[in-house]
């Protein structure tokens, strides 16, 4: 390391032989030298200051008269890198000592390293292929723009210093070193700082690559971008207005969505200020202040676009952002207002403070400014917020359309005229399967139900549900799903929960008429929501419940009107025929409405109110069962009408009963076939649906309607029902359909001889008759295929045994019963050869039964009993409980013949008393 004294003269001849030794042709030698330079005038490479460093003055002064054109020559034809950087880094250095004094050595190096760093930035005599060179050389030149005696040098000379000054800012804004652009915007501000109106005149250069850098990967380069962008159309522009909307506001539509708050912030920062009129001119000159005033006129031109981007940031994902974007706008729209009190108090020829309704829209601006400002420009606002509510990202439908909730929000009725453009944007969006989208869609149909009038927003929804604009089903659907969170936003209003500013009137905005809510509900059970698949009919059910449920709740009055009542109690029907059985809330909605009918229509009823729920439907049932069926003779399986006569039998058992003659006689034809157009399949697809509800009436609907009548003409119901209805289906026809309409009506059977009400009605002339056509369908089903037909079958023997056994004489050897059971019994014995162990318990129990029955001794000769008692000693392996049942029927047949006793003891078994 070079070593001298603190003496002046010694440290002017080292330093003076350092600078000679730079013209070395030796590159290594030539780093060597201004490496000392550098120990010499600053530090060494350890850090160490020599004295003289204490003194930045004299390091000054020194650089000036020794070492500056030397270091200025380096920097422009040295072709060593290094030796080109480290003099870069001498002269950084002596710059930054240089500006607390604002030494007059900075307007020297100012006019003389300018024009060279244009001539490396423009590759003269070769590029500068270092990128830290060439952000070394933008440092110095920032360093100089600090000083104001760098200024003056630069606006008092008479060569272009300042252009090709723009030229280097222009040309290095398009490097791709992220570094250099940053310190490239940082230039163009210490510009705009000290030469606004030289900058103004070289704004063209710039504009381009800033506004291309506002998409850099990079964030520090989008940050420095636009905050350098802000201070240059901050002076205003000769397009500026033009220059706006094709240029700037575009690229600002994508930065609001930058994934860095910071920036996003500085945006709207940005927007406020220029909406709020911009920056005053720091100068007084006439020149400046013209430019502001036209600056102001190209703001107000614009003031929408602006606007508009301001108000995205109320959906900002940042809460901080969110909340700084809210009072901006505040401010924004204060100002505003003001502007626009005082211009139209200036067309009146009133001063402002003469102007009473000046005075009273200043009162009323303290309170809620935002609104008056969306309200203002809403014709101009509206189409860029629907427009971008279809954008192609999700990212930007999903802040559009909370954007649309904010601006309906402030607007509140001034949206009316937009309403048929908001609901179709927002019915097309809900098709979007993102949840998402769904979140905010239903935030702003809340929106607006809490802000505009309930009859109006209803009224505007239907056209979309009931297809009157051409759409298809599925935006049909999508109204539907936009109705309930409409109504969601209606009951919140009517809480007094939603819009802030104004909800004086909030029971005037829901009160919505019998002809709206009959409306609704005629949509609701639109036949074309129900034609599709099971799984959509399910979802469209669902959200009919709800829609239904609100509906209830915010129109008490009106749905309780006759008209909207009818309408209402299809609607429900449409809901409980086509919703999935598992879907809980559609069953609490379901209660809560009828419980409200029955509390609205019933005077007296029991303590939980169920009396009064089923006079509900008990009131409503012949006009709706005349509604559903009035196609009935045309219904398929998948028929409309089918599954709303199905849950209206279901819902109401009682009604049922009162009209038993008229649901028979429309089930009837479906069972047998009589008169139907539809091809085998088809029509046993169709019987099984009905066998299906036909086991359920039986089992709530027959005992009422039995005991409603007399009982001549409860038998005469009964025996009809079961010879016409019930027999017929039992019958053995070949395919699997069929299989299963026999498994069902066998069912239907089952629970028909179960009931002991229906059979005590009948006369025993009744019971014969309807025992032998029975017993000998019967008899065919115990060869059917199916294990669960089969132990039906048998079931239902079981039963007509069991009633038979109750009349007397019925069993005499001539008997055409007597005869049947001879018949039966040997099918019974191949039961008990059944694979399936539940048929075989179930055909033992028969035959306790048929062995038990009075007078049975008659019906079966003794050799018929001989062999019965053997094939029964073959199953005496048969597990616990059918050993036990054999036991029981063979002390039955030994009863009826003493030589049965001998066989038994013949085969090693021994009767013993049996608890039966």
């Amino acid at each position: 390391m070079l070593r001298y004294n603190e003496e002046q003269g010694e440290f002017e001849s080292v330093l003076r032989r350092n600078v000679q030794s730079l013209e070395d042709p030796d590159r290594m030698i030539r780093r060597r030298v201004l490496d000392n330079i550098r120990s010499v005038l600053l530090e060494d490479e350890k850090g160490s200051r020599p004295p003289l460093s204490h003194s930045p003055k004299k390091v000054v002064i020194h650089f000036e008269q020794q070492v500056q054109q030397p270091i200025l020559k380096i920097v422009e034809y040295d072709p060593a890198e290094k030796c080109r950087e480290s003099a870069l880094d001498i002269l950084h250095a002596v710059v930054l000592l240089a500006q607390p004094m604002e030494h007059s050595v900075l307007s020297t190096v100012t006019l003389a390293f300018l024009p060279l760093a244009q001539r490396r930035i423009d590759a003269t005599p070769f590029p500068e292929g270092s990128e830290e060179n060439r952000l070394r050389i933008l440092q110095i030149v920032r360093a100089l723009m600090r000083t104001q005696v760098g200024w003056s040098a630069i606006l008092e000379s008479k060569s272009a210093l300042y252009p090709g000054l723009m030229a280097v800012l222009a040309r290095e804004l398009a490097d791709s070193y992220p570094d250099i652009k940053c310190e490239v915007c940082y230039c163009i501000g210490l510009a705009a700082q000290f030469s606004q109106k030289e900058l103004r005149l070289n704004q063209g250069r710039l504009l381009s690559p800033l506004l291309g850098n506002l998409g850099h990967q990079r964030s520090k380069v989008r940050q420095a971008s636009l905050q350098a962008l802000g201070e240059l159309l901050s002076m205003g522009h000769d397009a500026m207005a033009h220059l706006l909307i094709e240029n700037v506001l575009p690229q600002f539509e994508k930065l609001i969505f930058d994934r860095t708050s910071i920036i996003r912030g500085e945006l709207l920062g940005l927007i406020s200020s220029w909406l709020r009129q911009g920056v005053e001119p720091k100068n007084d000159g006439e020149g400046e202040r013209s430019a502001f005033l036209s600056n102001q006129f190209h703001f107000e031109q614009c003031e929408t676009e602006l606007f508009f981007v301001l108000l995205m940031g109320l959906s900002d994902d940042d809460p901080d952002v969110k909340n700084m974007c809210r009072h901006t706008i505040d401010l924004v729209a204060r100002d505003w207002l003001r502007r626009q009190v005082v211009k139209r108090a200036v067309h009146t020829d009133r001063t402002p403070l003469e102007d009473g309704e000046y005075i009273s829209d200043l009162q009323s601006m303290e309170i809620c400014p935002a609104n008056a400002m969306v309200r203002g420009l809403l014709r101009s606002l509206m189409p860029k917020v629907l427009g971008n509510s279809g954008h192609w990202t999700l990212r930007m439908r999903h802040r559009s359309v909370l954007l649309l909730a904010d601006v309906i929000r402030h607007a509140q009725s001034a949206v009316i005229p937009f309403l048929p453009s908001i609901i179709q944007r927002l019915a097309s969006a809900l098709i979007d399967e993102e949840a998402e989208i769904e979140a905010a869609i239903a935030e702003c149909a809340r929106s607006l139900g809490e802000n505009v009038a309930a009859s109006v927003v209803v009224h505007k929804t239907l056209p979309i549900m009931q297809g009157a604009t051409g759409f298809e089903i599925d935006h049909r659907f999508a109204g539907l799903r936009l109705l309930h969170f409409i109504l969601i936003g209606i009951a919140a209003s009517r809480r007094g929960v939603g819009a802030e500013c104004s909800r004086a009137c909030a029971e005037e905005q829901v009160e919505l008429s019998s002809e709206d809510v009959e409306s609704v509900f005629l949509c609701v059970y639109n036949e074309d929501f129900y034609s599709g698949e099971w799984i959509k009919r399910a979802v469209v059910a669902s959200q009919s419940a709800k829609i239904i449920s609100s509906m209830v709740k915010i129109a008490p009055n009106a749905c309780a009107s006759i008209n909207c009542q009818s309408c209402l109690m299809l609607a429900i029907l449409h809901v409980l025929a086509f919703s999935s059985e598992s879907d809980r809330l559609v069953h609490e909605h379901h209660g809560q409405i009828v419980a409200y009918l029955a509390s609205k229509s019933s005077e007296a009823g029991s303590d939980d109110g169920s009396e009064d729920k089923e006079s509900v439907w008990l009131d409503h049932f012949e006009s709706l069962l005349g509604k559903v069926t009035a196609d009935a003779v045309n219904w398929e399986k998948d028929s409309i009408g089918r599954f709303l006569f199905d849950a209206l039998v279901r819902e109401c058992p009682h009604g049922t009963a009162l009209h038993w003659e008229c649901v028979i006689s429309i089930i009837t034809p479906h069972l047998t076939g009589t008169g139907s157009k539809l091809d085998e399949t088809k029509l046993a697809q169709l019987k099984l649906a009905h066998l299906f509800m036909l086991e359920v009436v039986i089992e709530n609907s027959l005992p009422i309607a039995l005991k409603i009548k007399g009982d001549h003409v409860a038998e005469r119901r009964l025996h009809d029902f079961y010879k016409n209805v019930l027999l017929p289906s039992i019958k053995w026809h070949a395919g699997r359909t069929a299989a299963t309409v026999r498994k069902v009506a066998l069912a239907c059977q089952y629970r028909l001889l179960q009931n002991k009400t229906t059979t005590k009605r009948m006369r025993s002339a009744c019971i014969l008759d309807i025992a032998l056509q029975s017993m000998r369908l019967l008899q065919t089903n115990l060869e059917d295929y199916d294990a669960t037909s089969r132990q039906l079958a048998a079931s239902c023997l079981d039963k007509i045994l069991g009633i038979c056994g109750t009349i007397d004489g019925v069993f005499h050897s001539s008997s055409s019963v007597s005869s049947t059971l001879r018949h039966l019994l040997p099918d019974l014995m191949k039961c008990l050869d059944d694979t399936s162990a539940d048929v075989r318990q179930t055909t033992f129990r028969v035959l306790e039964t048929l062995f038990s029955l009075p007078g049975i001794s008659s019906v079966f000769p003794s050799a018929v009993l001989k062999d019965t008692v053997e094939l029964l000693l073959v199953h005496l392996d048969e597990q616990e409980c059918a050993y036990g049942l054999i036991n029981i029927i063979l002390n039955r047949i030994s009863k009826l013949d003493f030589e049965i006793e001998k066989i038994l003891i013949e085969h090693g078994v021994g009767l013993q008393p049996i608890n039966t």
